[in-house]
């Protein structure tokens, strides 16, 4: 969707990422394998969604430029600084030895038989596309869609806390309904 505007506001690509990656969390904090297995893909679209805002936030902040056109991520990610590449590549690493990052791994490549390259770069070709894929994800015959950046936008925003320490003031209110509905906050929505 093209803009009227003739200045960009890299706040509102960040602020809308925010809401989106909020979903995604809320989405998956649910321990309900019923819930879960309705809940998965719609998650994903969101988170890769999510991904591409805060890449676009990021491209913004870089160049003081419109970011480009396309909702592939592995592109978006090559087109960032440099610095914010590998700064990118050492947060990565960092959540790919996760605990839970990694018994989720060892449960996909024992049920597909298959090992997963865990490297960025990798993982964004594999996902490049997801948030197109996985929202027509039912007209594909052959299934081959893999998303294993789930957590991507989190990694995303904490590059763009690092990198622009002012986007700490930059906030939405924090939901304090969900403590309510589910006994506390679901992981990273806390206040």
């Amino acid at each position: 969707m093209k803009s009227h505007r003739t200045k960009i506001d890299p706040v509102t690509y960040y602020l809308q990422a925010e809401r989106f990656m909020r979903a995604d969390i809320y989405l998956r904090s649910s321990k309900d394998p019923n819930i879960m297995n309705a809940v998965g893909i719609p998650a994903m679209v969101i988170s890769a969604f999510a991904s591409e805002l805060f890449m676009k936030s990021l491209f913004i902040l870089e160049r003081d430029a419109f970011p480009p056109p396309t909702h592939d991520l592995f592109k978006l990610f090559r087109k960032l600084a440099p610095g914010t590449q590998q700064l990118m590549h050492k947060l990565w690493d960092t959540s790919c030895q996760q605990h839970q990052e990694k018994t989720m791994r060892e449960a996909i490549e024992k049920h597909t038989g298959q090992k997963i390259d865990i490297s960025l770069e990798a993982a964004l070709a594999d996902g490049a596309e997801g948030f197109i894929k996985l929202r027509y994800i039912h007209e594909q015959k052959n299934n081959d869609t893999k998303f294993m950046i789930a957590n991507l936008s989190m990694i995303l925003k904490e590059a763009i806390l690092e990198l622009y320490p002012y986007f700490r003031a930059i906030d939405l209110p924090r939901p304090t309904d969900l403590r309510a509905a589910h006994g506390e906050s679901p992981p990273g929505l806390s206040s």
